[in-house]
């Protein structure tokens, strides 16, 4: 392969190895091509160079001894900017980490606020049900099955409630597939927590105040308005 640095100046270089898709500036930036040159066959790169050290010790002790080292090489030498790469990657995703902390705090009030709704609707249509449920009790029916059939009507709505609300998080995430980075807007995890939650508040709406229901004497249920 031939590379120069113009028409007069061609240079052959030795392609060694490809490498993966690097991001140089932001995480959410795309791609761009790139070629690698050895800095001896690149004499401008030498204007701004980055020096990367691998260590197994802590790397605030390698900072004296590497400006040493290399004030020894090449005396009068700046070096500026020394820090970690732990420190260079937090420093890139502040913004998604504040991001996703806002998202994930009102994420999770919205959660508990369906849930409180949820579950205050849910219970008040059992305790609506109570006279009907002492006539069931009163014609023989046992609590339980009083109790499954109950749960069982709930968990329909509920399961059709998440059949429409999943298609619709998934269109919305969307909108804010920009400002993730790792993530996708149809996150698994994300969304089986929510169905979990939301599931599981549903049933226990139900659950409670069935059994409760259940266990009330046939003849209070049916005075009961």
């Amino acid at each position: 392969m031939r590379f120069g640095y113009g028409p007069d100046k061609p240079n052959a270089i030795e392609i060694a190895g490809v490498v993966k898709d690097v991001k140089h500036k932001q995480l959410r930036e795309l791609a761009t091509r790139t070629m690698y040159t050895a800095a001896l066959q690149d004499p401008g790169s030498w204007r701004d160079t980055t020096l990367n050290v691998w260590t197994a010790i802590n790397p605030a002790r390698v900072a004296p001894p590497l400006r040493q080292a290399i004030a020894d090489i090449v005396p009068g030498l700046p070096v500026f900017n020394v820090t970690t790469l732990q420190r260079t990657f937090d420093d890139a995703v502040v913004t998604e980490r504040t991001l996703a902390l806002l998202s994930g705090f009102f994420g999770i009030l919205a959660l508990l606020l369906a849930s409180i709704g949820l579950y205050g609707l849910l219970a008040y249509s059992v305790e609506k049900r109570r006279k009907e449920i002492g006539v069931r009790l009163a014609l023989g029916a046992r609590p339980e099955d009083v109790l499954a059939m109950v749960v069982r009507e709930t968990a329909v709505l509920i399961v059709a409630g998440l059949m429409l609300g999943l298609p619709a998080t998934v269109v919305a995430g969307r909108w804010i597939a920009t400002f993730l980075y790792g993530l996708t807007p149809a996150d698994p995890t994300a969304l089986a927590l929510t169905v979990a939650a939301i599931g599981t508040v549903g049933v226990l709406s139900v659950w409670m105040p069935a059994r409760k229901a259940a266990r009330t004497d046939p003849m209070i249920a049916l005075r009961h308005e």
